[in-house]
């Protein structure tokens, strides 16, 4: 968990505010930190499109040029990812998960 949601939650195509972001922002980790293509990306979060995984990324490039809380938040998770690889499963799909800071 990270942002208070569960994996379902980001894995979801639900449309709130809050679980947007946070998909926004794990997408766009998988872009940056994996090299993933768009169309891999869209694929692992529920079937979404190339063109929604690329929007995605691009929104949150655009929101750390602006928003120090979100390059502080992206560092953070960055780190959390650098001590343990993130997993595929079986059809190749990226298992993104991230546990909740107690």
């Amino acid at each position: 968990l990270y942002y208070g949601l569960r994996t379902d939650d980001l894995l979801s195509r639900n449309r709130a505010k809050n679980i947007v972001r946070a998909r926004q922002v794990a997408m766009f980790l998988c872009r940056e930190l994996l090299k993933e293509s768009y169309p891999s990306i869209g694929r692992s979060f529920s079937g979404m499109s190339h063109a929604a995984a690329m929007h995605s990324c691009r929104r949150v490039a655009s929101m750390l040029r602006t928003d120090p809380r979100l390059v502080q938040t992206i560092d953070v998770l960055k780190n959390e990812l650098a001590e343990g690889r993130p997993k595929r499963n079986e059809g190749g799909q990226l298992c993104v998960q991230f546990d909740a800071k107690t």
